[in-house]
């Protein structure tokens, strides 16, 4: 099989200077629809690479595979030309050249544009600050849990109660409430055995929400991770948990967003060991001989929550 040859570079100077002449190639921008309607190069088209209809609309916009296309990403580290450059070199397009530098470069340049916007957008980047009172949105939250045994999992949900977050530039404080007794299951739904293992989470094998009702998370500090990105973790989490009436510490890292309507949502998926809460049934660390008794120590935790402006 013959290898396909990567796409040649081409500098901002030079494509302007092409771009006045008879042979022009056609200029495809590949990010999505609202960063071209707001800066792009003269007469460049559109077809945005994240889509997965993004080789059908190349096809809609130029004359056939021998099209002579310079590919227009948003420069800096980002791999958007690069990717649109690998699909349309793979699917039989030969003559694909790549805007070097994308359009950071166009503009430094110095380079004429169109579009709403005087320059290019900056680059997605994480929530720079959180300062503010933020409540906790019930309705946009959730708390799922998973506990495992050697024979499988069990998964299920709990409802938080609410919460208030203050963030300011020396400290971070809040309280976030959740609701044991609202605990459900979600693998054995339809099953008779499932109220019997949501009692058997409930009782003094577990949460004991009988004589400990309250579980809350104290928040002491938030610290932007170094080198994140929209798609990481951008933040660590340091606080303490209570539950089964023991206060113990925890730490997690979260990717903050910022939503359209002024929200944050803060999103957690990691483990804790419920022995440190008193949770040991099941443990091989405390009991022996326990056979279809036992239980994995660690329970997976994903947190969504939906902070909103108070």
């Amino acid at each position: 099989m013959t290898a396909v040859a990567g796409p040649i570079r081409i500098d901002p100077k030079e494509l302007s200077r092409r771009l006045g002449a008879p042979d022009a190639p056609v200029l495809v921008d590949v990010l999505p629809a609202a960063a071209h309607a707001a800066y792009r190069l003269p007469g460049a088209v559109n077809a945005c690479v994240f889509e997965m209809v993004f080789l059908e609309r190349v096809a809609g916009l130029v004359a056939g595979p021998d099209a002579s296309l310079v590919i227009i990403g948003a420069g800096g580290d980002s791999l958007d030309a690069d990717l649109a450059a690998d699909k349309l070199l793979r699917a039989g397009y030969t003559r694909v050249a790549v805007l070097a530098g994308g359009r950071t470069a166009w503009h430094a340049a110095g380079l004429p544009a169109e579009g709403d916007a005087s320059a290019p957008a900056a680059p997605d980047a994480p929530v720079a600050g959180l300062a503010g009172r933020w409540s906790v949105d019930i309705d946009r939250s959730w708390l799922r849990w998973t506990g495992r045994n050697p024979n499988g999992f069990h998964d299920g949900g709990v409802a938080l109660n609410g919460g208030v977050v203050s963030v300011d530039a020396e400290r971070a404080q809040g309280r976030i409430e959740v609701d044991p007794a609202s605990l459900v299951n979600f693998d054995l739904a339809g099953e008779g055995s499932q109220p019997v293992l949501v009692a058997h989470l409930l009782s003094d094998d577990f949460l004991f929400v009988g004589r400990h009702p309250e579980v809350a998370y104290e928040l002491a500090s938030v610290s932007p991770l170094p080198d994140a990105a929209l798609t990481t973790a951008t933040h660590r989490i340091e606080g303490s948990l209570t539950m089964r009436g023991i206060t113990a510490p925890l730490g997690f890292d979260a990717t903050v967003s910022a939503l359209a309507d002024g929200s944050l949502a803060a999103e957690a998926h990691f483990d804790l060991d419920r022995t440190r809460w008193g949770m040991i049934y099941g443990s091989a660390r405390f009991f022996a001989h326990l056979g279809m008794h036992l239980v994995f120590d660690g329970i997976s935790i994903s947190l969504r929550l939906v902070l909103a402006p108070a």
